[in-house]
């Protein structure tokens, strides 16, 4: 991930990307307002991170606070060739239709197609501006409780380190840590159940949780167990059994168990998690 941003633009780059998983998310509800709301998100995604792109580049902007969006693709253009051109205009004419008439988005299909549009827009100027993986313009900063913050923000520079095992195991213990403060918030305690109930027990948890469940799933089938240690203000974590009388072989399982990718997926899902119950 490229260095050479300063935290104000990164936050807004964040606020670009959830601002994408907004709308991406109302589009699955499948009403019409939604759509109405998803076309919005979308289009101020695109022009904020325009916006960004200008800011980053230098590109003066005779009236930034109330440039519009023709004038503001040109400035920028001029200097870094922007991909989508006709996608990215018509998106801005639909979500002029949709605020200023009232015009509803046609299908979800519609939408969907430029849900497509915009994530490949974003993706591809990331990269060629920033020099930032969409996957890895990660949120913590968002995230307004401090102890989460700190685990999360720890595990975002691990992550940049390429260190994915301490990425990991501190993504996994601000999700328990989250899922806990959660519960209280909702005052609601996981039902004590017998072994031979305790899945259907943890399907009515993550259910009340508002997780999506396969991907709770896929979570849980690479997540060891790790928890935040107030004390020690570290992570506290079991190593593979076979560590203890074979510590070659413990190294090799750990780098199975902690990979880039695993780590990516973890980091995301849990740092997802949270903001939905704490922003």
């Amino acid at each position: 991930m490229s260095t050479n941003i300063d935290y104000p633009t990164k936050r807004r780059l964040v606020y670009v990307k959830k601002l994408y998983f907004h709308a991406h998310e109302h589009i699955s509800h499948q009403t019409e307002f939604d759509r109405m709301i998803a076309i919005h998100n979308l289009d101020n995604a695109v022009e904020l991170l325009l916006k960004c792109v200008a800011i980053q580049k230098n590109i003066k902007l005779k009236k930034p606070l109330f440039i519009y969006f023709p004038e503001l693709w040109k400035a920028i253009d001029r200097t870094i060739p922007l991909p989508k051109k006709t996608e990215m205009f018509q998106l801005h004419a639909f979500r002029n239709d949709v605020q200023h008439w009232g015009v509803s988005p046609l299908s979800s299909e519609f939408v969907t197609r430029f849900d497509v549009y915009v994530s490949d827009f974003i993706k591809a100027v990331l990269k060629q501006v920033f020099d930032i993986e969409f996957d890895e313009l990660f949120m913590a900063s968002l995230v307004e409780d401090t102890t989460l913050r700190k685990i999360l923000t720890i595990a975002e520079e691990a992550f940049e380190k390429r260190d994915y095992k301490k990425c990991m195991l501190h993504a996994i213990a601000a999700f328990s840590r989250a899922k806990w403060e959660h519960f209280d918030e909702l005052n609601f305690r996981p039902p004590l159940m017998r072994e031979l109930i305790d899945n259907l027990a943890e399907d009515v948890t993550i259910l009340k949780l508002g997780i999506d469940y396969l991907t709770y799933r896929k979570y849980k089938k690479i997540a060891p167990s790790a928890y935040w240690d107030d004390e020690e203000e570290n992570v506290k974590y079991a190593r593979p059994i076979m560590a203890a009388f074979d510590e070659e072989e413990g190294r090799k399982v750990e780098l199975k168990m902690f990979s880039k990718e695993k780590a990516l997926f973890t980091f995301n899902f849990v740092l997802n998690c949270i903001l939905q119950w704490k922003l």
